[in-house]
């Protein structure tokens, strides 16, 4: 190996060593969160959110929770490094506002990650809003709204040849 290269071939093993280890680990190096961006995750009071956070934090990344309160079980897990408070999804221009307002003032942008459906539906109707704010998971209005009608679920399922109960 060229000298120039050995040492791009360590940090990259050393990296990777790093990663492995934070999977065995409660936490990750620093090397392995510092490549991640953070992600923002909503609704403290869901089981989900909690496992979400476990997981990313497991996985080094940097977790912040957005909660209308500061009782929810993930707002207290060892994996958030930060808890905010947020208008609930009940209002959506407030929390609307809210986030863009986060996305604006935040030197790092955050993976938006919705933790219920409502949430989902929500950042998908208005990711024109969102999209420059934020990394966004989203694979569109007419996927969610796929996904979130049951009808439409059955109908889409049937059509690609899946057997369904009809309900």
């Amino acid at each position: 190996v060229q000298p120039h290269l050995r040492a791009h071939f360590v940090e990259a093993a050393l990296v990777e060593h790093e990663m492995e280890e934070a999977a065995y680990s409660d936490e990750a190096p620093a090397a392995v969160i510092a490549a991640r961006p953070p992600a923002l995750l909503f609704s403290a009071n869901f089981y989900g959110t909690l496992a979400a956070a476990r997981c990313l934090g497991r996985h080094g990344v940097d977790v912040t929770v957005a909660d209308t309160g500061r009782l929810g079980p993930a707002s207290y897990s060892r994996f958030v490094s930060r808890r905010v408070q947020c208008p609930p999804e009940s209002q959506p221009e407030a929390f609307l506002q809210w986030l863009v307002d986060f996305g604006l003032r935040e030197p790092v942008k955050h993976v938006l990650y919705p933790t219920s459906d409502e949430l989902a539906w929500l950042i998908s109707a208005h990711r024109s809003k969102l999209e420059d704010l934020f990394h966004l998971y989203d694979p569109g209005v007419d996927a969610v709204y796929g996904l979130l009608n049951k009808r439409r679920l059955y109908e889409v399922g049937t059509e690609v040849g899946l057997h369904l109960p009809r309900t």
